[in-house]
């Protein structure tokens, strides 16, 4: 291997270790278990927002000034995945809002970080659907979404209607 080569696999190496410690920041959660719960979820969710059927679900809610949130992401990023990656996870234990065991996570609408409530393991391997769905739930918050109206229950159920079947 020459000099040139050498030095261009080194770039290569260092560019994949930036790339994944750079993915790994968008985790701040206090437990490897919390952690891995949000990556099989947000997994998940990825899988199921590549289907055409479920990312129509974008179309199907605004954000207060009126656009549908496929505009909204459309601003930002061309596509539901790429978003995702803009998307932080970070610990929301001792949050007012986890104070109810019903909540597993939450954010403020047109926030890109998503906190994630002590419960939401558990959750996660009881219904791993559900996780999912609180994934994509959280980032339609995150793309403007408000929330009362439309309730948790029908943001999810609309979400279920379209991306459940897997």
């Amino acid at each position: 291997m020459t000099r040139s080569q050498a030095l261009c696999v080194a770039a290569l190496a260092l560019l994949e270790t930036r790339t994944a410690l750079a993915g790994e920041a968008h985790f701040r959660l206090a437990t490897a278990e919390r952690a891995d719960a949000v990556r099989a979820a947000r997994r998940g969710a990825l899988d199921r927002l590549s289907s055409p059927n479920c990312s129509e679900v974008l179309a199907d809610f605004q954000d207060a000034a009126g656009l549908s949130l496929r505009e909204r992401l459309a601003a930002v990023v061309p596509t539901a995945d790429e978003y995702l990656g803009l998307v932080y996870f970070y610990d929301g234990e001792g949050a007012n809002q986890c104070r109810d065991t019903g909540v597993l996570a939450f954010t403020a609408p047109g926030s890109r970080v998503v906190y994630v409530c002590p419960q939401f393991a558990a959750a996660q391997r009881r219904d791993r659907r559900l996780a999912e769905v609180i994934v994509i739930h959280e980032v339609l918050h995150s793309l403007g979404l408000g929330e009362n109206p439309p309730t948790s229950r029908d943001i999810n159920a609309r979400i279920l209607a379209r991306c459940g079947s897997r």
